[in-house]
């Protein structure tokens, strides 16, 4: 099991939890919300920084029911490195025709944190590689 240290930056924030011990993500939720007009986007604020162990790192996802909202994470993927100390804030765009404001309420589950383990690589430069089925064929490769 790996230590995550976890700093409440406000008082209202929540610690990341599993809803169920089977999940695999950690719920974070919203302590504070900004809307953001100009850029049609809305900005949760956690509340919280976190610091995995060296050799971690965490991935952050939005939750499933977050579709229903008709947003989605700006970044896709957001990746928190055990270097990064910062408030975990997440930026979502408004992909809806809906009104910006009071799609997401504080105290609301709003992503979910993976924890990974992370591997180090050594990239090696080559002039040729592996001759392969797919090869170069690029999109729809696969025949699907």
């Amino acid at each position: 099991m790996v230590n995550i240290k976890v700093k409440k930056l406000v008082d209202n924030a929540t610690l990341p939890v599993k809803a169920h011990d089977t999940d695999a993500g950690y719920d974070l939720t919203a302590a504070s919300v900004e809307s953001d007009f100009l850029h049609n986007q809305i900005k949760v604020h956690t509340g919280i920084a976190i610091q995995p162990e060296p050799g971690y790192y965490c991935e952050i996802f939005p939750r499933s029911s977050v579709y229903k909202k008709q947003l989605e994470l700006a970044n896709s993927v957001a990746i928190i490195d055990s270097g990064y100390t910062g408030e975990i804030i997440l930026v979502f765009d408004n992909i809806g025709n809906t009104i910006l404001h009071s799609k997401i309420e504080k105290g609301e589950r709003i992503a979910q944190l993976i924890v990974r383990k992370q591997e180090d690589a050594v990239f090696e430069e080559v002039t040729v590689l592996d001759t392969t089925s797919r090869g170069e064929g690029g999109f729809g490769s696969t025949g699907v």
